[in-house]
């Protein structure tokens, strides 16, 4: 039956076809009749204040209205304007003092390293695969399934790490682990065979980055008051969402540089682009262990000031 709804073709519309077009013979000197307005273009909305609209129908921005963009000034003297507020608030809207909390200043830190360095991994994976192997999209796809897994194991084995060991091991240990793991992508080579390593270590470095998350998320989100879980939570899910957005931009940008030095848009100068921002990955993601196990070193519940 699928096949059958498959191999069925559209149905189309019977289109009216046009009549003859008349042609005016106009006296010399003559304007041509106006066109007489349709009901569609009676009730069309004129185009927003600063868009114009061009010939294909689309709208542009009119930088006759809008020369540049708005001041950052006024914005950054709000934003000033409400922390203090807020700070003096007897019930403040959002507390402030939740950003003196060492658990949640670089628990959130440690949370927007992880998310930055995996996501832009993918990314720079996909550029080596496709531009270098020559995998299809659909094969790439299919490759990643194994970090998938990856991930999957890593999240089970993060709850029991974090009950056991505690988060700072947990994310210490998933960002070494994770770092290395990485590391080892920096010897990807031409070669089809290549692909083993990659494999292996997109699955290691898949359950380490989890270990770090769910390490981040318990840090961000403990030792707090009732009223404030939800802040913290938010603030965590702003964290996972600036990391996924801001990582492939800052790694692509680190593989273009070196990519435009070499002046080599090839498969040769994708994989010399790749390496260095697989190894800036690396050293990232070490970084963000590194401060974790420094400054979360210390078991202490923070009261507010």
């Amino acid at each position: 039956m699928a096949l059958g709804l498959l191999r069925q073709r559209p149905r189309r519309r019977a289109r009216r076809r046009p009549g003859p077009v008349r042609r005016h013979r106009l006296a010399p000197g003559r304007a041509p009749p106006a066109r007489r307005p349709r009901s569609r273009d009676r009730h069309r909305r004129p185009p927003a204040p600063g868009l114009r609209a061009d010939p294909g129908g689309r709208d542009r921005l009119d930088h006759a209205h809008h020369p540049g963009r708005a001041p950052r000034g006024p914005r950054l003297a709000l934003l000033i304007g409400f922390w203090f507020v807020e700070k003096r608030a007897a019930a403040p809207l959002v507390p402030v003092h939740i950003l003196r909390r060492r658990s949640v200043i670089w628990g959130n830190a440690t949370g927007l390293i992880a998310f930055v360095t995996e996501t832009s991994l993918v990314f720079l994976l996909t550029l080596y695969l496709q531009e270098v192997l020559g995998y299809s999209p659909l094969a790439t796809g299919l490759a990643f399934g194994v970090l998938g897994i990856g991930t999957v194991l890593g999240g089970t084995l993060g709850g029991r790490a974090v009950g056991r060991y505690g988060t700072r091991a947990t994310i210490v240990t998933g960002g070494v682990v994770q770092a290395l793991a990485t590391l080892s992508l920096v010897a990807l080579g031409t070669s089809g065979g290549w692909i083993r390593l990659l494999l292996a270590a997109t699955f290691v470095g898949g359950v380490g980055n989890m270990l770090m998350i769910v390490g981040f998320m318990v840090t961000a989100t403990s030792g707090l008051p009732d009223e404030e879980q939800g802040l913290a939570t938010g603030l965590a899910t702003m964290t996972q969402q600036v990391g996924i957005t801001l990582g492939i931009p800052v790694m692509s940008a680190v593989a273009t540089a070196r990519m435009t030095a070499l002046g080599d848009t090839g498969p040769q100068g994708v994989l010399s682009g790749v390496s260095v921002a697989v190894l800036v990955n690396s050293a990232l993601v070490l970084a963000g262990a590194l401060l974790a196990g420094t400054f979360l070193a210390r078991r202490r519940t923070d009261h507010p000031a």
